[in-house]
């Protein structure tokens, strides 16, 4: 890993927190592919659909995360006390865990897909629909959670651009295959699950490129595992699979309530409220992501001075965020709701 302390704290700060917006609008933009295209050919009929199903995404999403975020973090602390046998330690422990909820999750995808698709309160002419995209994304997570451990991974060994890039390129090829499946295959929420699905395997590709050229510094290491260090990356990745845990049964609760009170209507108009949340969520998330690295390795090398930097450029730069994208909803909003409402329904 690149040591840090030799750039200016302002110059690695842009450089890291750059990279990573953009690398999470693109990880947002899975599902709002796959909402806009669903849109122009379903309807409100499947947009409901996609939105009662979009929490299997999220406890995927969850569930990586957690182990993604902690065990980089836990990498990246260990790489800055030089310590670089814990640190592949971590690695392992991180891939070993997470291939195995991988598995758990493709069990219940193969299995349990429209008990799960039921649950999340899809029924009549929003089940088939749901039911195709909890199934293909579940049976698909080992690839969304490799390729999330990988980025973070990657991201803590000095290459953000590297992660950046292969998140932009499976969310560019998402964004592709959606139209292609959707319109000319006429696969229509399969064809976008499916769409969905692929993207993944596409960034990890593209991520194998660090390995395949050695510049990674984090190996697989014959080790026994230890419960303390799974509670110390469990610990280290809390924070963020609580933030995705709770979207995903708020969204539950209230897909039930509009349900209730204007069906499948109240949840296409709630679809979209929901998407440019994953958005504007998706540019904290990368200023949150690109601290990360910088503040671990700080931390790993005692540099409290230098972690009080990196805080202060991170608050301002999530404040001037947050300012300028109130504005652009509260100016925007009529037109940002009707790029997904093709149909003229008011809701």
């Amino acid at each position: 890993m690149k040591t840090m302390k030799d750039t200016s704290v302002l110059k690695e700060f842009a450089k890291y927190v750059s990279a990573n917006v953009i690398a999470m609008i693109g990880l947002s933009c899975y599902i709002l592919a796959d909402t806009f295209f669903i849109s122009l050919k379903m309807g409100q009929t499947g947009l409901a659909a996609l939105n009662l199903s979009s929490p299997s995404f999220n406890i995927v999403f969850s569930i990586g995360m957690m182990f993604a975020v902690g065990g980089g973090t836990r990498f990246a602390i260990l790489k800055g006390a030089k310590n670089d046998d814990e640190a592949n330690k971590a690695f392992t422990h991180t891939i070993l865990i997470v291939a195995l909820f991988a598995v758990i999750f493709v069990i219940l995808g193969i299995f349990a897909s429209r008990p799960i698709a039921q649950f999340l309160g899809a029924e009549g002419d929003t089940l088939e629909y749901s039911n195709t995209y909890v199934q293909i994304i579940l049976c698909f997570a080992p690839f969304f959670m490799f390729s999330n451990v990988f980025q973070n991974f990657i991201r803590n060994d000095g290459a953000p651009r590297l992660a950046m890039i292969a998140s932009l390129s499976g969310n560019l090829f998402n964004i592709l295959f959606d139209y292609v499946l959707v319109f000319p295959c006429n696969l229509d929420m399969l064809g976008a699950a499916l769409a969905t699905g692929f993207s993944p395997i596409v960034s990890i590709l593209i991520l194998s490129s660090h390995v395949i050229r050695k510049k990674n510094t984090f190996h697989l290491r014959k080790t026994k595992l230890s419960a303390r260090t799974y509670g110390r990356i469990c610990s280290l990745g809390f924070a963020p699979f609580i933030t995705e845990i709770s979207f995903a049964i708020v969204l539950t609760v209230f897909n039930g309530l509009f349900k209730k009170l204007g069906g499948d209507t109240a949840i296409a108009a709630y679809t979209i409220v929901i998407n440019v949340f994953y958005v504007t969520n998706s540019i904290f998330n990368g200023v949150a992501n690109g601290t990360q690295p910088m503040i671990s390795f700080s931390y790993g090398e005692s540099d409290h001075k230098k972690i009080r930097q990196i805080l202060k450029y991170a608050l301002v730069t999530v404040s001037s965020i947050a300012i300028l994208m109130y504005v652009a909803i509260f100016f925007g909003a009529d037109g940002i709701a009707s790029v997904f409402n093709t149909q003229g329904v008011e809701a």
